[in-house]
Protein backbone atom coordinates (compact mmCIF):
# COMPACT_ATOMS: atom_id res chain seq x y z
CA UNK A 1 0.00 0.00 0.00
CA UNK A 2 0.74 3.66 -0.43
CA UNK A 3 0.54 6.63 1.57
CA UNK A 4 0.47 10.10 0.42
CA UNK A 5 0.70 12.45 3.98
CA UNK A 6 0.31 15.99 3.50
CA UNK A 7 1.86 17.77 6.49
CA UNK A 8 3.95 14.87 6.98
CA UNK A 9 6.82 16.77 9.35
CA UNK A 10 4.28 17.96 11.55
CA UNK A 11 3.36 16.58 15.11
CA UNK A 12 0.93 14.16 13.85
CA UNK A 13 2.00 13.48 10.56
CA UNK A 14 5.75 12.34 11.79
CA UNK A 15 4.00 9.83 13.44
CA UNK A 16 1.58 8.70 11.00
CA UNK A 17 4.31 8.56 8.87
CA UNK A 18 6.49 6.35 10.96
CA UNK A 19 3.31 4.05 12.26
CA UNK A 20 2.59 3.18 8.68
CA UNK A 21 6.19 3.15 7.66
CA UNK A 22 6.77 0.36 10.38
CA UNK A 23 3.69 -1.29 8.95
CA UNK A 24 5.21 -1.82 5.58
CA UNK A 25 3.45 1.09 3.71
CA UNK A 26 5.84 2.56 1.15
CA UNK A 27 5.22 6.31 2.17
CA UNK A 28 5.47 9.98 0.61
CA UNK A 29 5.78 12.62 2.03
CA UNK A 30 4.42 16.48 1.32
CA UNK A 31 5.33 19.56 3.14
CA UNK A 32 6.45 23.10 3.60
CA UNK A 33 9.68 21.77 5.42
CA UNK A 34 10.61 20.08 2.41
CA UNK A 35 9.66 22.71 -0.19
CA UNK A 36 5.94 21.94 -0.99
CA UNK A 37 3.03 23.94 -0.47
CA UNK A 38 -0.30 22.89 -0.57
CA UNK A 39 -1.15 26.01 -1.80
CA UNK A 40 0.24 25.35 -5.12
CA UNK A 41 -1.80 23.19 -6.99
CA UNK A 42 0.54 21.86 -9.79
CA UNK A 43 2.76 20.76 -6.78
CA UNK A 44 -0.37 18.90 -5.27
CA UNK A 45 -0.94 17.35 -8.32
CA UNK A 46 2.24 16.25 -9.25
CA UNK A 47 2.31 14.57 -6.02
CA UNK A 48 -0.69 12.56 -6.73
CA UNK A 49 0.15 12.05 -10.28
CA UNK A 50 3.60 10.98 -9.62
CA UNK A 51 3.15 8.55 -6.60
CA UNK A 52 -0.32 7.01 -7.50
CA UNK A 53 -1.29 6.79 -3.81
CA UNK A 54 -3.76 4.09 -2.26
CA UNK A 55 -4.25 6.46 0.83
CA UNK A 56 -4.05 9.78 1.13
CA UNK A 57 -3.72 11.60 4.73
CA UNK A 58 -4.16 15.39 4.30
CA UNK A 59 -3.01 17.29 7.15
CA UNK A 60 -1.30 19.72 5.65
CA UNK A 61 -2.64 23.09 8.05
CA UNK A 62 -2.29 25.89 9.85
CA UNK A 63 -2.99 24.03 12.96
CA UNK A 64 -3.46 26.57 15.92
CA UNK A 65 -6.57 29.26 16.38
CA UNK A 66 -3.80 31.93 17.36
CA UNK A 67 -1.81 31.67 14.00
CA UNK A 68 -4.87 31.99 12.18
CA UNK A 69 -6.37 34.35 13.94
CA UNK A 70 -2.97 36.29 13.13
CA UNK A 71 -3.03 35.81 9.56
CA UNK A 72 -6.97 34.83 8.83
CA UNK A 73 -6.31 34.83 4.54
CA UNK A 74 -3.12 32.41 5.05
CA UNK A 75 -4.82 30.31 7.52
CA UNK A 76 -8.22 30.39 4.80
CA UNK A 77 -5.67 29.64 1.93
CA UNK A 78 -3.62 26.92 3.37
CA UNK A 79 -6.91 25.25 5.18
CA UNK A 80 -9.13 25.73 2.59
CA UNK A 81 -7.38 26.08 -0.82
CA UNK A 82 -5.02 23.33 -0.03
CA UNK A 83 -8.12 20.95 0.48
CA UNK A 84 -9.66 21.57 -2.47
CA UNK A 85 -6.13 21.72 -4.22
CA UNK A 86 -5.68 17.88 -2.86
CA UNK A 87 -9.40 16.64 -3.90
CA UNK A 88 -8.67 18.18 -7.24
CA UNK A 89 -5.90 16.13 -7.68
CA UNK A 90 -7.47 13.08 -7.07
CA UNK A 91 -10.09 13.79 -8.95
CA UNK A 92 -8.96 14.91 -12.23
CA UNK A 93 -5.68 12.14 -11.94
CA UNK A 94 -8.47 9.87 -11.71
CA UNK A 95 -6.80 8.20 -8.60
CA UNK A 96 -9.08 5.39 -6.80
CA UNK A 97 -7.14 7.02 -3.16
CA UNK A 98 -9.08 7.05 -0.38
CA UNK A 99 -9.08 10.35 1.07
CA UNK A 100 -9.00 11.53 4.77
CA UNK A 101 -9.06 15.31 6.03
CA UNK A 102 -8.40 16.18 9.85
CA UNK A 103 -10.87 18.27 10.88
CA UNK A 104 -10.56 20.06 14.26
CA UNK A 105 -13.52 20.02 17.49
CA UNK A 106 -12.90 23.94 17.03
CA UNK A 107 -15.62 23.26 13.87
CA UNK A 108 -18.51 23.01 16.62
CA UNK A 109 -17.42 26.10 18.25
CA UNK A 110 -18.09 26.87 22.19
CA UNK A 111 -20.56 29.65 22.56
CA UNK A 112 -24.08 29.11 23.09
CA UNK A 113 -23.44 25.50 24.29
CA UNK A 114 -25.95 23.87 26.58
CA UNK A 115 -23.73 22.87 30.11
CA UNK A 116 -23.25 18.63 29.83
CA UNK A 117 -23.65 19.16 26.06
CA UNK A 118 -21.77 16.03 24.09
CA UNK A 119 -20.61 17.29 20.74
CA UNK A 120 -21.36 14.28 18.21
CA UNK A 121 -20.99 14.35 14.68
CA UNK A 122 -24.72 15.75 14.23
CA UNK A 123 -24.06 18.95 16.96
CA UNK A 124 -24.52 21.77 15.25
CA UNK A 125 -21.02 23.13 14.21
CA UNK A 126 -20.64 27.57 15.06
CA UNK A 127 -16.99 28.26 14.76
CA UNK A 128 -16.05 31.32 16.33
CA UNK A 129 -12.60 31.76 14.94
CA UNK A 130 -10.84 31.58 11.27
CA UNK A 131 -9.56 28.60 12.14
CA UNK A 132 -12.41 26.63 12.97
CA UNK A 133 -14.21 28.27 10.13
CA UNK A 134 -11.17 27.38 7.78
CA UNK A 135 -11.92 23.90 8.97
CA UNK A 136 -15.36 23.82 8.81
CA UNK A 137 -14.86 24.82 5.02
CA UNK A 138 -12.39 21.98 4.43
CA UNK A 139 -14.59 19.53 5.64
CA UNK A 140 -17.78 20.27 3.91
CA UNK A 141 -16.10 20.19 0.56
CA UNK A 142 -14.63 16.73 1.38
CA UNK A 143 -17.95 15.86 1.80
CA UNK A 144 -19.17 17.66 -1.36
CA UNK A 145 -16.31 16.16 -3.33
CA UNK A 146 -17.56 12.75 -1.97
CA UNK A 147 -21.12 13.54 -2.68
CA UNK A 148 -20.42 14.99 -5.96
CA UNK A 149 -17.89 12.50 -7.37
CA UNK A 150 -18.10 9.63 -5.65
CA UNK A 151 -14.56 10.46 -3.87
CA UNK A 152 -13.93 8.20 -1.04
CA UNK A 153 -13.37 10.84 1.50
CA UNK A 154 -13.82 10.79 5.29
CA UNK A 155 -13.14 13.72 7.91
CA UNK A 156 -11.72 13.24 11.21
CA UNK A 157 -12.44 15.85 13.44
CA UNK A 158 -9.67 15.42 16.07
CA UNK A 159 -10.37 16.92 19.58
CA UNK A 160 -7.19 18.13 21.36
CA UNK A 161 -4.29 15.51 21.15
CA UNK A 162 -0.86 15.66 22.93
CA UNK A 163 2.27 13.78 23.10
CA UNK A 164 6.01 13.25 22.43
CA UNK A 165 6.94 16.14 20.00
CA UNK A 166 4.29 18.34 20.06
CA UNK A 167 5.23 22.12 20.19
CA UNK A 168 5.54 24.44 23.22
CA UNK A 169 2.76 26.56 21.39
CA UNK A 170 0.04 24.48 23.63
CA UNK A 171 -0.80 24.90 27.23
CA UNK A 172 -0.19 20.75 27.85
CA UNK A 173 3.14 20.78 26.22
CA UNK A 174 4.29 24.32 27.17
CA UNK A 175 3.75 23.21 30.89
CA UNK A 176 6.13 19.94 30.31
CA UNK A 177 8.24 21.76 28.86
CA UNK A 178 8.37 24.52 31.75
CA UNK A 179 8.62 21.45 34.77
CA UNK A 180 11.59 20.08 33.02
CA UNK A 181 13.19 23.96 32.93
CA UNK A 182 12.55 23.54 36.84
CA UNK A 183 13.90 19.87 37.09
CA UNK A 184 17.45 21.06 35.08
CA UNK A 185 17.35 24.29 37.43
CA UNK A 186 17.43 26.42 34.89
CA UNK A 187 13.98 28.19 36.12
CA UNK A 188 12.51 28.27 40.06
CA UNK A 189 8.67 27.73 39.22
CA UNK A 190 6.32 27.50 36.66
CA UNK A 191 4.35 30.02 35.06
CA UNK A 192 0.75 29.49 34.35
CA UNK A 193 -2.62 30.88 33.16
CA UNK A 194 -6.27 30.07 33.70
CA UNK A 195 -5.78 26.04 34.66
CA UNK A 196 -9.93 26.05 34.97
CA UNK A 197 -10.65 25.53 31.18
CA UNK A 198 -11.16 21.43 30.77
CA UNK A 199 -10.25 19.89 27.42
CA UNK A 200 -11.06 16.21 25.85
CA UNK A 201 -7.35 14.99 25.25
CA UNK A 202 -6.11 11.86 23.60
CA UNK A 203 -2.55 10.91 22.78
CA UNK A 204 -1.13 11.58 19.52
CA UNK A 205 -0.58 7.99 18.68
CA UNK A 206 -4.14 7.08 19.56
CA UNK A 207 -5.29 9.73 17.20
CA UNK A 208 -3.06 8.44 14.17
CA UNK A 209 -4.10 4.98 14.84
CA UNK A 210 -7.95 6.15 14.19
CA UNK A 211 -7.04 7.86 11.11
CA UNK A 212 -5.42 5.05 9.65
CA UNK A 213 -9.09 3.01 10.43
CA UNK A 214 -10.95 5.76 9.92
CA UNK A 215 -9.53 6.30 5.75
CA UNK A 216 -11.03 2.83 5.43
CA UNK A 217 -14.68 3.53 6.04
CA UNK A 218 -17.31 4.84 4.04
CA UNK A 219 -17.38 8.60 3.38
CA UNK A 220 -18.24 10.87 6.64
CA UNK A 221 -17.47 12.50 9.51
CA UNK A 222 -15.89 10.96 12.61
CA UNK A 223 -15.15 12.30 15.87
CA UNK A 224 -11.63 11.13 17.28
CA UNK A 225 -11.87 11.99 21.26
CA UNK A 226 -11.62 10.13 24.13
CA UNK A 227 -14.48 10.97 25.66
CA UNK A 228 -13.47 12.12 29.10
CA UNK A 229 -12.55 16.03 30.30
CA UNK A 230 -9.39 16.74 32.30
CA UNK A 231 -8.77 20.20 33.75
CA UNK A 232 -5.74 21.69 32.89
CA UNK A 233 -4.80 22.18 36.82
CA UNK A 234 -5.66 17.95 36.47
CA UNK A 235 -2.70 18.12 34.07
CA UNK A 236 -0.39 20.49 35.96
CA UNK A 237 -1.05 18.32 39.06
CA UNK A 238 -0.02 15.12 36.79
CA UNK A 239 2.76 16.92 35.36
CA UNK A 240 4.24 18.42 38.38
CA UNK A 241 3.59 14.46 40.11
CA UNK A 242 5.87 13.18 37.29
CA UNK A 243 8.70 15.24 37.56
CA UNK A 244 12.10 14.33 39.40
CA UNK A 245 12.06 17.60 41.08
CA UNK A 246 11.40 17.80 44.54
CA UNK A 247 8.86 20.39 44.24
CA UNK A 248 7.79 22.55 41.28
CA UNK A 249 6.47 25.94 42.49
CA UNK A 250 3.86 27.29 40.07
CA UNK A 251 2.58 31.06 39.82
CA UNK A 252 0.04 32.06 37.96
CA UNK A 253 0.34 34.98 35.44
CA UNK A 254 -3.16 36.54 33.87
CA UNK A 255 -1.42 36.98 30.90
CA UNK A 256 -1.57 33.85 29.71
CA UNK A 257 -4.26 31.94 28.61
CA UNK A 258 -6.42 34.82 26.65
CA UNK A 259 -9.70 34.55 26.73
CA UNK A 260 -11.08 32.10 29.76
CA UNK A 261 -13.41 29.49 28.13
CA UNK A 262 -13.50 27.40 31.45
CA UNK A 263 -16.57 24.98 30.16
CA UNK A 264 -15.75 23.40 26.70
CA UNK A 265 -18.11 20.44 25.71
CA UNK A 266 -17.17 16.68 25.75
CA UNK A 267 -16.83 15.16 22.51
CA UNK A 268 -17.92 11.62 21.63
CA UNK A 269 -16.44 8.91 19.23
CA UNK A 270 -19.36 6.48 19.35
CA UNK A 271 -19.43 7.13 15.76
CA UNK A 272 -16.11 5.85 15.05
CA UNK A 273 -16.19 3.21 17.75
CA UNK A 274 -19.32 1.16 15.93
CA UNK A 275 -17.92 2.08 12.77
CA UNK A 276 -14.45 -0.03 13.08
CA UNK A 277 -13.73 -0.78 16.65
CA UNK A 278 -11.42 2.00 17.60
CA UNK A 279 -10.64 2.73 21.54
CA UNK A 280 -8.17 5.30 22.70
CA UNK A 281 -5.32 2.85 24.30
CA UNK A 282 -2.92 4.99 25.78
CA UNK A 283 -3.85 6.91 29.59
CA UNK A 284 -3.38 10.24 29.83
CA UNK A 285 -0.68 9.99 32.45
CA UNK A 286 1.51 8.26 29.90
CA UNK A 287 1.00 10.58 27.26
CA UNK A 288 2.41 13.38 29.58
CA UNK A 289 5.21 11.06 31.40
CA UNK A 290 6.20 10.68 27.43
CA UNK A 291 5.95 14.55 26.54
CA UNK A 292 8.34 15.27 30.27
CA UNK A 293 10.77 12.83 28.29
CA UNK A 294 10.65 14.08 25.05
CA UNK A 295 11.37 17.96 26.43
CA UNK A 296 14.25 15.92 28.42
CA UNK A 297 15.76 14.92 25.58
CA UNK A 298 16.40 17.98 23.94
Amino acid sequence: MRALITGSEGFAGAVLAQSLTDDGYTVAGFDLRKGDDIRDYEQVLGAVSQFEPDLVFHLAAIAHPAEAKQDPRRALNINVTGTANVLEAVRVTGSDARVLITGSSDEYGNDGRAPGEVLTEESACRPTSPYGASKLAATSLGMAYAATFGLSVVAARAFMHAGPGKRGTTAVSAFARRIVEVERGHADHVTHGNLSPAFDITDVRDVTRAYRMAIMLPPGIYNVCRGEMHSLREVMTMLTGLSTAAEIPLKEDPRFGGKPVTVWPAGSAAKLRAACGWEPQIPLEDTLAGLLDHWRRL
